[in-house]
């Protein structure tokens, strides 16, 4: 699996690097394995396609596509956020990754059971109040998993999205640093301990391997708990 392109991002806390990860499982040298990043601001046209250029020339194809860029520029309430506000978490954490994919159609001959994973968050089913526009963000990408799974499905490209719970990055500071909603959140869901970015890796790698070639269309959650029935 080769990563290819990152975003330097505004968050709730301050600058975070984000991976959007396009991968190939054709390696021409064993060099390749180690991949290669291309800085890129995935809401900018011309970075989309920076973007997709240097995948397809180190690569030669695309098998799989992880987009889990995102901003959240205000920390608080839906009412609260000015109009620049919701264009920048619309424009990243939605738009992107359907302008990406659709950039990437044309110009790649996807090689069978490909697959594209979405990245959600629990915030998408337990809204948070200091979260405001990001939770709304966070539950669209729910229907466009579902809606990319039907249209894509015709070309055997497999779209599904991984909904993390709290994650322990500096992304998500905001509420894990906050002891009151953390111990609160904590007891209420029995969790025995702050989930790392490493417990979602395993899904995303079989959710983008052959293994994975008959599952499209779902949202699945990751977070020590269910959120839903």
């Amino acid at each position: 699996m080769s990563p290819f392109g990152d975003q330097k991002s505004e968050t709730m806390s301050g600058t975070q690097t984000w991976w959007t990860v396009l991968g190939s499982s054709q390696f021409h040298t064993e060099s390749d394995k180690s991949g290669v990043s291309c800085l890129s601001d995935v809401d900018l046209a011309e970075d989309q396609e920076r973007l997709v250029a240097t995948a397809l020339e180190r690569c030669g194809g695309i098998d799989f596509l992880v987009c889990n860029a995102a901003v959240n520029p205000l920390v608080g309430s839906t009412l609260g956020a000015s109009e620049q506000v919701w264009d920048k978490i619309l424009s990243v954490n939605v738009k992107s990754p359907a302008l990406l994919l659709s950039l990437l159609l044309p110009h790649t001959e996807w090689r069978g059971s490909d697959a594209v994973v979405l990245v959600s968050s629990i915030s998408a089913y337990m809204p948070q109040v200091e979260l405001g526009a990001y939770n709304i963000s966070k539950t669209a990408l729910l229907g466009l998993t579902r809606t990319l799974a039907l249209e894509l499905a015709p070309r055997d490209i497999q779209v599904n999205c991984l909904v993390p719970g709290l994650i322990e990055t500096d992304f998500s500071k905001v509420l894990h640093k906050n002891k009151a909603f953390w111990n609160l959140f904590k007891e209420n869901q029995k969790l025995q301990r702050i989930r790392q970015p490493e417990d979602c890796a395993g899904l995303v790698a079989f959710l983008c391997s052959l293994d994975a070639s008959y599952i499209t269309g779902e949202s699945i959650v990751v977070a020590g708990f269910s959120p839903r029935l």
